[in-house]
Order: structure tokens, then C-alpha cells, then sequence
């Protein structure tokens, strides 16, 4: 051991030296190699991201515009001119909304206090309207779409200035559902090209998604061949150091 030491034991410690530079520059050349390797792929993986980015923000977009849309549809809207005052029979008032025909209900509390309650609106699309007499009553009537048979009637005593309410108020019902028919064509319209564009960018989609897993699946690939040519150049600077310092160095 101590000749290693000496004049005589420098060829060796040279070849120590030299085995050490080796190592150390093998173990920085094969740390920069797999570093390089695994940066290439985080950069693969987040240009992924933001090209997928700019669709993925778009198709929300348009989610929440069709969620508007519908959430409109089923709307009563505001109240439009002046309601149609207490029926006799039940003890309703009708009010005409932009979208919606409301009753209100008057109610009493076991303290004897009268309050009114919203009753279920009815759809201006599709109601069927109208009057007629009922013994010594007016009637208002109104036949709803869903079902031909299932018809409401609101009673009102037969007076000239009745009978005058009732048709002005028919008359403002059949004029406010052409204007709702209007905003739901409108509607209809649009969300029909909302699901159009909706499809169309979910198809593009679904080609950047294609083509991001194939330019990953490549990065990926890199990596792992960067990893094995980094794990020979350690392997071969280990080996070179435990030539001459005959063991191995540590990891």
C-alpha cells in the first residue's frame, strides 16, 4: 500500500485520477442525458395541455350558453300588462307573463291572514285559450298541449264588464304567444348551433388529443432510450473505476 504512495506507485495513482475523471464525467454526462430526456417529455406533456387548452375552454363556453339557453326556455319572464283580477270559483287571479300564463292562489293562515301563492305556471307554448258561458258564469278556459283533455277553467260572473276582461285578456295571451313562439324559434335555433359547433370542436379535439398522445408516446420513447444510453455510460465509468480501484464506487 505504501508503494502506491512513492515515486514508484504514480503510474497507479495516475490511472486513479484518470478512472476518478472518468467516473465523475460519466456520472454528469449520463445525470444530463436522463435530465434532458425527462425535460423533453414534461415539455411534451404541457404543449399537450395548451393546445388542448384553447377547445377545452371553448366547449365550456358553449355549455354554459346551452345551460342559458334552456334555463331561458323554462322561464316565466316578467309579468306583461295587467293580470285578470279574482276568479269566483276557485278564489284565483291569472297574471300574463312574457313566457308563462300564473295563477295566484289566495290562501289563509290559521291566524286568519290572507296571503297569496304562486301557483305551477303553464307554458305559453302550446296553451289553447278561450271562453264561454257556463250557466251564469263566463268561463276562461285553457286546454294545455301535453294533454287534450286536461283543461282548467277560471269562472267569473257573467257581466258585460267581465265578459270585456276576458276577451281583452284573450286577446293579450294570443298576441304575447306568437312573441314567445318568436324567442323560442330564436332559441331553438341557437342551441341547435351550439350542439352543431359543440360537435365540431369535440372532433377537433379528439385530433390534437390523437396527436398529443402520439408526440407524449415519442418524448416517452426518448426517455427511455436516453435512460438506457445513460445507465451504459455509468455502467462503463463504473467498470473503468473498479479496474483500478478494484471495488465499485458508490451510486
Amino acid at each position: 500500500m505504501r508503494a502506491a504512495w512513492g515515486a514508484e506507485g504514480r503510474e497507479a495513482r495516475q490511472r486513479l485520477r484518470t478512472a476518478w475523471c472518468e467516473l465523475r464525467e460519466g456520472r454528469r454526462k449520463s445525470a444530463r442525458i436522463g435530465e434532458e430526456a425527462r425535460v423533453h417529455v414534461e415539455k411534451a406533456k404541457a404543449d399537450a395541455e395548451s393546445r388542448l387548452r384553447p377547445s377545452d375552454g371553448r366547449l365550456q363556453d358553449l355549455r354554459a350558453e346551452r345551460e342559458a339557453q334552456l334555463k331561458m326556455a323554462g322561464e316565466c319572464g316578467d309579468p306583461v300588462g295587467v293580470s285578470l283580477e279574482w276568479a269566483e270559483q276557485p278564489l284565483e287571479r291569472l297574471q300574463l307573463h312574457e313566457h308563462a300564463l300564473r295563477p295566484w292562489k289566495a290562501v289563509t293562515s290559521e291566524e286568519g291572514e290572507v296571503r297569496e301563492e304562486a301557483g305551477e305556471p303553464l307554458a305559453l307554448s302550446g296553451l289553447h285559450v278561450e271562453t264561454g258561458a257556463l250557466s251564469h258564469h263566463l268561463c276562461l278556459r285553457v286546454t294545455l298541449p301535453r294533454d287534450r283533455n286536461a283543461v282548467r277553467e277560471w269562472l267569473y260572473p257573467h257581466e258585460k264588464h267581465w265578459e270585456a276582461a276576458l276577451h281583452a285578456f284573450v286577446v293579450k295571451v294570443r298576441d304575447r304567444q306568437e312573441q314567445d313562439e318568436a324567442f323560442r324559434e330564436k332559441l331553438r335555433s341557437r342551441v341547435v348551433w351550439i350542439d352543431a359547433e359543440t360537435r365540431r370542436i369535440e372532433a377537433l379535439r379528439a385530433e390534437v388529443v390523437k396527436e398529443n398522445g402520439r408526440v407524449i408516446a415519442d418524448a416517452e420513447a426518448t426517455l427511455r432510450t436516453a435512460s438506457e444510453q445513460a445507465k451504459a455510460i455509468l455502467e462503463k465509468a463504473y467498470d473503468a473505476w473498479e479496474e483500478v480501484a478494484h471495488r465499485r464506487p458508490r451510486r
